[in-house]
């Protein structure tokens, strides 16, 4: 992966959007949304689901509550 960024970086063709079902578990994807779409995120979440089920019942993907920076 290192290889593929330094290569676009090389050649002027990075883009920090990572397409989820590429992401590395080790990779904060949702950062990648912007801080303001972050933010919203969490707002939403905090407003549906004010008791974290799905950021910490829910096995896998990304949740919100991980992201670095969230607020949550």
């Amino acid at each position: 992966m290192a290889e593929i960024l330094a290569a676009g970086e090389e050649l002027g063709v990075n883009n920090p959007y990572i397409y989820l079902n590429y992401a590395n578990k080790d990779q904060d994807v949702l950062d990648r949304y912007g801080a303001a779409n972050k933010a919203y995120m969490a707002k939403i979440s905090a407003k549906y689901d004010p008791n974290g089920v799905f950021q910490k019942l829910v096995p896998g993907g990304w949740e919100i509550a991980n992201s670095a920076g969230s607020g949550i």
